[in-house]
């Protein structure tokens, strides 16, 4: 006959079963012997709450008091720590801290002097028994006073509840503890200010007493790392910090749930935040295309993509148990929004007949180059050519000032991008030659001169003269060569007024007759270009082009969930359905409850037409009761700001977790409540098992301490193992 053996961990030791493997009917028949006869082989499993700050109570005596009792205002909480901090005068020494349950106080610091003479101490109990509690602190001789603060806390690990500490003393300015190391992530980090006059809290921290102008604050930390309790007094003064252990120890690696997906388009700020749990400290991201970068400490992804493409990125959050990885399918599109990206300009005299220039930063994969250039009557064009090897095409006829001055504008269509140096060769020399670059992206790549136009004059009003567009949103480009100095028009941006010559542009609304404008003081030439955008609406198109947005949904519901848990990501989509760039000035929450919900989000600050990008809403209740907000979108799209309702429950649940059964084909688990110890119901809180090892217990009542018990389902589905060791949660 064979024999199994099993052994397993749980929380009270390892133990060793020897179970005996029977046939039934010539069947192995093993699981439910197992079940049945390895009575411990269900792992004990923990209930608990995260780690919180509950209540404090403070008082004080004068007239030369040698003790003091202080009473909490509510029933403490089974398994909670209690923090008693005090301060007296030097002479006097803790004689003892007790309290009425019976709970044993250990002093959890060395006393610290202020420069006035002051001493603090603080005191803890841990796993304490719970109930009413009056507290007593004795000192060893009177002293001409003895101020009390009592902090209770719950969530602390029962049995090692300090996870570090540390204390300084100080004049007036600045306050800290000094730095102490936490070896686990959400620690609550205490701080106790004895003050020779007055402290305040530092940044972050919550005071939750200021009695006697002391300062009792705390905070919950992030991930492992150093922590010091801080704040500013205007006198002397001693901090003493606690790093209090949640209980559970250490948190899970972090996990990622930003969106899967983004999109960009070339040209356009682009931005992407990293979301995770468990508190990360750094963040990474691999395969971003060029132009954008991570910042590794907050996980923002942010930048100008340079080129078109699809991105496969990997994303990496990290806390001291480890580091989390997702993947980003990241979608860079060409530009669809016409715009002006930089200018460059330079002059050569001396009879040269070239001239070298190079743009400030390297140019975009598929935008248009336009080459403007002016120079004496007699030379000619010869050649423009860059250091790409992109191919420039005359866009116009050159034109001729009244006192001599010529101008032509060269173009470079769908252009390779990167580092650009541009050289512009005459036929002959001439007395001076003046070059003037200039980028634009989401121009049509095919065909991106939609009309031209130019013309001569003197002293006065400039124009090139009207030529007719024929889609919207045109890019109205225009070079005036001058023989004094060129302004420019209304409604036009000067680009550059290099040696009083000028470039500038506008953007043009629907089709029509445009012409590049302005005013000059003596001789000119205006040549214009419409740049088309590669976003151009047919002929016919709208008139008027406008902004305007679609959001996927108009409410997101959370369900109900323990206080101070968070729910699973929800997203909400936003598309650009207008015909122009969406510009988004802010997203944000509102409402009765906006603290109770969270965002992130990968929408920047402009979303081309045609683009998507996403919302990503966190519901975290931080009380009981039916909880509510809005989230907002606010742009220049009519009906702005548009919103989406947000609505969850939350409840005082008790959380269950246990270690999975190490025996072979368990189906899952029924959990059994009590409000006695030993009387735990015959019928299980659930109907059908529990396939992972987390069940949360909403039906309860705050105060409350409830008793549970689980066992564990076998493979054949109807025999259930011994029950597990008892476990205790008071609802909170």
């Amino acid at each position: 006959m064979p024999i199994l053996d099993q052994s397993y961990n749980s929380k009270k030791g390892s133990c060793l079963r020897r179970c005996v493997r029977r046939t039934l009917s010539g069947v192995p028949f093993i699981i439910a012997v197992i079940l049945t006869e390895c009575a411990s082989s269900i792992p004990a499993f923990s209930a608990s709450s995260p780690a919180s700050f509950v209540q404090q109570a403070a008082s004080s005596a004068h007239g030369s008091p040698s003790s003091l009792t202080l009473s909490f205002s509510a029933n403490t909480l089974a398994g909670d720590l209690l923090l008693v901090a005090f301060d007296y005068t030097n002479g006097a020494t803790p004689s003892a801290v007790t309290d009425s349950q019976g709970n044993t106080f250990t002093s959890a610091t060395t006393p610290l002097t202020t420069p006035g003479g002051g001493v603090s101490s603080v005191y803890y109990a841990k796993n304490v028994k719970g109930g009413a509690d009056t507290v007593t602190v004795t000192l060893s001789a009177a002293s001409s006073y003895l101020e009390v603060y009592l902090s209770e806390y719950s969530g602390i690990n029962p049995t090692n509840p300090i996870d570090a500490q540390a204390g300084a003393s100080g004049t007036a300015g600045a306050v800290s503890s000094g730095a102490a190391t936490t070896t686990v992530a959400g620690d609550i980090i205490y701080g106790f200010c004895d003050a020779d006059w007055a402290c305040t809290a530092g940044s972050g921290f919550t005071a939750r007493s200021t009695l006697k102008s002391n300062l009792v604050e705390d905070m919950v930390a992030g991930g492992p790392g150093q922590y010091a309790a801080t704040g500013t007094a205007n006198s002397g003064w001693s901090m003493l910090m606690l790093a209090l252990k949640p209980e559970g120890g250490a948190v899970p690696s972090p996990t990622i749930f930003s969106p899967t997906t983004a999109g960009g388009s070339v040209g356009t700020p682009f931005s992407y935040q990293i979301t995770a749990t468990n508190g990360p400290t750094a963040f990474g991201a691999t395969g971003l295309p060029q132009g954008l970068s991570v910042n590794d400490a907050t996980g923002l992804i942010s930048g100008t993509p340079a080129s078109a493409a699809t991105s496969t990125v990997t994303l990496t959050a990290t806390n001291a148990s480890g580091t989390g990885t997702a993947t980003l399918t990241l979608t860079i599109s060409a530009s669809t929004q016409a715009s002006f990206v930089q200018q460059a300009a330079s002059s050569a005299h001396a009879n040269p007949n070239s001239l070298t220039l190079s743009f400030s930063a390297n140019t975009l994969a598929g935008d248009l180059l336009l080459v403007a250039f002016d120079y004496t009557n007699g030379a000619t064009p010869s050649a423009v050519t860059d250091s790409q090897g992109n191919t420039f095409t005359s866009a116009t006829t050159p034109l001729t000032t009244p006192g001599g001055g010529v101008s032509s504008v060269y173009y470079a269509k769908n252009v390779k991008g990167g580092a650009d140096t541009v050289t512009v060769t005459l036929s002959a020399a001439s007395s001076y030659l003046e070059v003037y670059l200039s980028e634009y992206s989401g121009i049509n790549p095919t065909n991106p001169i939609d009309a031209q136009a130019g013309a001569s004059g003197t002293a006065g009003a400039v124009s090139s003269g009207a030529a007719t567009t024929t889609v919207a949103g045109d890019i109205i480009y225009g070079f005036c060569d001058a023989d004094w100095a060129c302004t420019a028009g209304s409604g036009f941006t000067a680009r550059s007024t290099l040696k009083s010559n000028l470039v500038e542009d506008m953007v043009a609304g629907g089709p029509g007759q445009y012409a590049a404008t302005g005013t000059a003081n003596s001789g000119w030439s205006m040549l214009m270009l419409a740049l088309k955008p590669n976003s151009a609406a047919p002929e016919g198109g709208p008139e008027n082009p406008s902004a305007a947005v679609s959001l996927s949904t108009t409410s997101l519901t959370f369900g109900n969930l323990p206080v101070d848990l968070t729910s699973t990501a929800q997203t909400i989509t936003v598309t650009n359905t207008g015909s122009v760039a969406l510009s988004i000035t802010g997203i944000g929450l509102i409402g009765a409850d906006p603290t109770d919900f969270s965002e992130a989000t990968t929408c920047g600050a402009s979303l081309a037409t045609g683009g998507s990008c996403t919302v990503v809403v966190l519901f975290t209740p931080l009380t009981s009761g039916n909880l509510s907000a809005s989230l907002t979108v606010t742009d220049n799209a009519p009906g702005s700001p548009q919103s989406v309702s947000l609505s969850g429950g939350g409840s005082h649940d008790v959380v269950l977790t246990w270690t999975a059964s190490a025996t072979p084909g368990v189906l899952g688990y029924y959990v059994y409540r009590g409000t006695a110890s030993g009387k735990e119901s015959t019928t299980p809180l659930n109907s059908t098992p529990i396939a992972g090892t987390f069940y949360a217990d909403s039906n309860v009542t705050d105060g409350q301490t409830y008793y549970y018990v689980l066992t564990a389902l076998g493979a054949n589905g109807t025999t259930h193992s011994v029950q597990s060791t008892e476990a205790s949660a008071t609802a909170q």
